[in-house]
């Protein structure tokens, strides 16, 4: 995946699609990675990694919010619709798993800030056991 993070980029739905894909394969690489003993070699590693997760999540509930002010918006302009014929009840289920979704973003992040906090000061001595 070749992808530029910038966000100064010309607003796009590709470019946000690209971007949305990115994070999905962040994580899977991630993942993947942290399989491996090397991928983490110290306490500061981890701390490191933590802290860019919780910057990560930390932006999450904005952009819910933004994705809930656009089905509004539809809504409102009477353009949004739905296979069922039912785009209020679609909608309506749509706010409350965004909601839901915010919550539990801000919880992440509360746990992802206490577990940055808690490797801050974690080191390997020198010599030690395995």
């Amino acid at each position: 995946m070749d992808l530029h993070l910038d966000p100064h980029h010309p607003p796009s739905a590709d470019y946000t699609r690209q971007v949305a894909d990115g994070m999905a394969e962040a994580v899977r690489v991630l993942n993947h990675a942290t399989m491996h003993p090397d991928a983490l070699p110290h306490p500061s590693t981890v701390y490191t990694l933590v802290g860019s997760l919780r910057e990560g999540t930390a932006g999450l509930p904005q952009l819910l919010r933004q994705i809930e002010t656009r089905l509004r918006e539809w809504a409102e302009s009477g353009r949004l619709a739905d296979d069922s014929d039912d785009p209020a009840a679609r909608r309506a289920d749509a706010e409350v798993a965004l909601t839901d979704a915010r919550g539990y973003a801000a919880v992440l992040t509360r746990n992802l800030d206490r577990l940055h906090q808690a490797t801050s000061t974690l080191y390997l001595r020198e010599g030690g056991g395995q």
